[in-house]
C-alpha cells in the first residue's frame, strides 16, 4: 500500500476519527487531544487490518477506534490502581 493512498484515505476520515474521539470523550470522559491522538494510532491499524469482504472501511475503523479508546482507557485504569499518586509519604522516605 502507498503512502499516497493511506493519506488521501486520512483525509477522507478525519472528520470521522476526530467525531468518535469526541463522542468517548462525552460517553467516558479523557482529553480531547490525547483521544484523538489515540484515534489517529487506531485508524493506522484499521488500515492495514481492514478485510473489505467483511465489512465497510468506516464501519470497521470506527470499531477499531472505539475498542482502541477502551482499551487505552483500561490500561490507564489499571496503572493508576497498580501506582496510585499522592499516596506516599515523601517525609518516610
Amino acid at each position: 500500500m502507498s503512502t499516497i493512498a493511506i493519506t488521501q484515505t486520512y483525509e477522507d476520515v478525519q472528520g470521522l476519527i476526530i467525531d468518535t474521539a469526541r463522542k468517548f470523550q462525552a460517553a467516558h470522559g479523557g482529553e480531547l487531544a490525547e483521544l484523538i491522538n489515540e484515534a489517529q494510532l487506531c485508524f493506522m491499524y484499521a488500515y492495514y487490518d481492514h478485510n473489505p469482504a467483511s465489512s465497510s472501511f468506516t464501519h470497521w475503523m470506527r470499531q477499531k477506534i472505539w475498542f482502541g479508546l477502551l482499551e487505552t482507557a483500561r490500561r490507564i485504569a489499571r496503572n493508576k490502581e497498580r501506582f496510585p499518586m499522592g499516596d506516599v509519604d515523601m517525609g518516610a522516605l
